[in-house]
């Protein structure tokens, strides 16, 4: 640990000291000068110096904060758009993530089909297991309603009338736009996530979150606590969100999951306190929500933010 930090001091100090050598800038004569003189030398290449700074370096390690394990299969703490890894667990490993699955579901949505076009909700949707989002056969809503369906109750009968409507290849082209998030090959076979063989690592699954998050559309409707379906000004339908972080003041949006096999799963998009965006990862957790919660206080403690 000491000697890492000292290598850290090293190579801050030359990232520093290089640069005023290649500018000419005798750094041997500070210590001959008046404190009058080193004040004023010290107060001539601090624009320099300030002007060096890589944004890009921060968050910084604060090493007067300890490690810490998540108690998760796989973990992950990212910063985005940097890519900066804050904490990592078992990120490449793969595994089921249950209805996380419908960040993939929603992203081929809004990509490929018209949210403006009528679903007719079918027999064989409600028949599927799990469901939230009391949708009933013959009853009709816009993808865009059903997009609220899938990612705030987590519907699997709405992730079902989607691909329904779409066509018998829905899966096929979620597993292009997994290859195109990720650059690699995809082996969704279904778009609720209710099927083992749905499986992403952790690394995978942040960037589908944050590529559902640059969408303003998915963004928006993340972000909502609830939403209300409306019929001749009567309210027919109310689907709450099951992302409880939302009472955070820095998290704005992500996506829950659960099966046996999966375990408890959560991937949450969360704002640093450098306004940047931080996306956390956890799947099979031992309480995904304390998990999460926990991991996002302990990376905003646990590095120096510009």
């Amino acid at each position: 640990m000491l000697k890492n930090k000292r290598i850290s001091v090293f190579l801050a100090a030359s990232a520093i000291l290089v640069p005023l050598f290649i500018l000419g800038v005798d750094i041997t004569k500070s210590t001959q000068k008046t404190p009058i003189g080193e004040a004023a030398s010290i107060s001539a290449i601090r624009p320099y110096i300030a002007s060096q700074q890589i944004p890009e370096l921060y968050p910084l390690r604060n090493w007067k904060i300890d490690s810490y394990d998540v108690n998760a299969r796989s973990a992950l703490a990212i910063e985005m758009p940097a890519g900066k890894v804050l904490y990592e667990k078992n990120i490449f490993e793969q595994h089921p993530i249950a209805s996380i699955t419908k960040l993939l579901t929603a992203i081929t949505a809004v990509r490929h089909m018209d949210l403006a076009g009528r679903v007719t909700i079918t027999l064989s949707a409600i028949e599927t297991p799990d469901d939230s989002a009391h949708l009933r056969a013959g009853q009709t809503f816009s993808v865009r309603e059903l997009l609220y369906a899938i990612l705030l109750e987590s519907s699997n009968d709405a992730a079902v009338a989607l691909a329904e409507h779409y066509g018998t290849d829905f899966t096929a082209v979620m597993n292009e736009e997994f290859k195109s998030i990720t650059g690699k090959g995809g082996s969704f076979i279904e778009p609720t996530g209710l099927s083992s063989q749905n499986m992403a690592a952790a690394v995978d699954v942040a960037k589908m979150l944050y590529t559902a998050a640059q969408d303003e559309i998915l963004a928006k409707v993340m972000h909502m606590p609830d939403y209300f379906v409306y019929r001749g000004g009567l309210i027919t339908h109310k689907w709450e969100n099951s992302n409880e972080l939302l009472l955070r003041n820095d998290v704005v949006g992500g996506k829950t999951g659960f099966t046996d096999e999966a375990g408890e799963s959560m991937a949450v998009l969360a704002i640093s306190p450098s306004h940047s965006n931080i996306i956390t990862v956890v799947l099979n957790a031992e309480d995904r929500e304390l998990q999460t919660e926990e991991l996002l206080d302990w990376v905003h403690d646990a590095y120096i933010w510009k």
